[in-house]
C-alpha cells in the first residue's frame, strides 16, 4: 500500500484519504493533486474529505506550513475536512487549521466511525436544503 491512498465513496460525495508512515509532504501533495484531477474537477456538489491519520504518529516536519499553503489553493468543490486521529499533536494541528480562514469546516474525530457519522450528517443536511439552481427555470 502507498503512504497515501485516496478512494471515493457515497456516490462521489466523499473522498477517504488513508495515510501510512513513513509519510512526506511530496506524497501528500501528489495525493491531493490526484484527488482533484480524478474526483473534484467533475463534482457538481461539495465533496467532503475524511483524512484518516489513525496510523500516523509522526508528521512531516513542514506539514503545518505546507497544509496552510495547500489550503489556500483548495478546489472550489472541497467540502468539510474531517481529520481522524487519536494523536493529541495531530489533533492540535487540525485545531490550528480550523481557526484559519479556509472557508471550509475542519472537524476532528477520534475514530473512523465518528468521522462517517459527521460526514453522513453533513450529506443529510445538504440534501434537506432546497436546490436553488433548479428553481430558476
Amino acid at each position: 500500500m502507498m503512504p497515501v491512498e485516496v478512494t471515493i465513496e457515497r456516490e462521489g460525495r466523499v473522498t477517504v484519504a488513508t495515510y501510512l508512515e513513513p509519510l512526506d509532504m511530496k506524497e501528500i501533495v501528489e495525493a491531493n493533486d490526484k484527488a482533484t484531477r480524478e474526483f473534484l474537477q467533475f463534482a457538481t456538489k461539495p465533496v467532503h474529505s475524511i483524512l484518516d491519520l489513525t496510523r500516523v504518529h509522526k508528521l512531516p516536519s513542514n506539514m503545518l506550513s505546507n497544509s496552510l499553503s495547500m489550503a489556500k489553493k483548495l478546489h472550489p468543490m472541497v467540502g468539510a475536512l474531517v481529520v481522524v486521529s487519536e494523536s493529541s499533536f495531530i489533533n492540535a494541528m487540525s485545531a490550528i487549521l480550523s481557526k484559519t480562514p479556509l472557508g471550509r469546516k475542519v472537524i476532528t474525530c477520534k475514530t473512523i466511525d465518528e468521522a462517517w457519522e459527521v460526514v453522513d450528517r453533513l450529506l443529510a443536511e445538504e440534501s434537506a436544503q432546497p436546490n436553488i439552481s433548479s428553481d430558476a427555470s
